[in-house]
């Protein structure tokens, strides 16, 4: 073998390396620019369309409903995607962005000067209410509160129905007593359910007790509903209160486990070296 081919360096990849991997300084021309524009639309998808928990579905739902009920205006359209675009950033501020404040101040930063930005338009002053509502959720949730997701998302949905619902009000004069009626239908089922799933989180699934604590609630609900005149069509915001309770429910009573456990462990660590083997299974010591 020649001097010259016992100094040409060898490249890591072994054999053929060099054909298969460009030289570090050999990019195509416009990729970079490329990688740029591509990061930049993905950043702008982040923030305009965000995906937690079907955010995009706030966005265009209400539009559409909003629309059946109070008629098609821009106007309308203009003030659902003032508040839901504040929703989007309250979502975004409690998922992905737990661990960033700034995202928690943006929140806070956009929902202050949205009430009144909502008197200045003279909107109706359910409206103001309904913002007024929505910031205090957003001040008072702790960003990097202890809550599954699935808890945090159905705060933003139940959020948004309260918020749809004095929207309707404020441009359907003859929906009030309709809407008025739902909302405490659906509070009704919200406190009748926490209770209920609280015991049914102490259950064995699928037992008999299991169903009761599910369904206990649903001829009171109905019966309610009867009697201050809601129809079907109103059904859906009213089982989604009801599954919302069992939830809040199933989420104390996990918490009030903890405690109870932690004190069996210290009341555990308490007890004499012979109580203690033989309430673990090991029976009684060998004196």
């Amino acid at each position: 073998m020649s001097d010259e081919g016992r100094n040409v360096p060898q490249q890591s990849g072994g054999p053929g390396a060099s054909s298969a991997c460009p030289p570090a300084g050999s990019a195509r021309p416009g990729s970079a620019g490329a990688g740029k524009v591509g990061a930049l639309r993905q950043r702008l998808r982040g923030v305009v369309i965000p995906r937690e928990h079907g955010a995009w579905a706030l966005w265009l739902v209400p539009f559409f409903v909003g629309s059946t009920l109070t008629g098609f205006r821009p106007a309308h359209w203009l003030l659902l995607a003032l508040f839901f675009f504040g929703s989007a950033l309250h979502a975004k501020a409690m998922i992905r962005e737990r661990n960033n404040p700034g995202w928690k101040r943006a929140s806070l930063v956009y929902h202050a000067p949205l009430l009144a930005a909502y008197v200045a338009l003279g909107t109706p002053r359910w409206l103001w209410v309904a913002v007024l509502v929505s910031f205090v959720r957003a001040a008072s949730q702790p960003q990097r509160s202890k809550l599954p997701v699935v808890v945090t998302g159905f705060i933003e949905i139940a959020t948004s129905i309260a918020f749809y619902l004095l929207f309707v009000m404020a441009f359907r004069p003859d929906l009030v007593r309709t809407c008025a009626a739902v909302m405490a239908v659906g509070l009704a089922a919200f406190l009748l359910n926490v209770p209920l799933g609280r015991w049914r989180a102490r259950l064995p699934r699928f037992s008999a007790r299991w169903f009761v604590a599910i369904h206990a609630s649903i001829p009171l609900i109905i019966g309610l509903r009867h009697l201050l005149g809601i129809g079907y069509g109103w059904v859906p915001i009213t089982v989604f209160f009801a599954v919302f309770g069992q939830l809040i429910g199933a989420q104390l009573a996990k918490r009030a486990r903890v405690p109870e456990a932690a004190f069996a462990v210290r009341a555990m660590h308490q007890l004499p070296v012979a109580e203690t083997a033989q309430f673990s299974g090991g029976g009684a010591i060998n004196r």
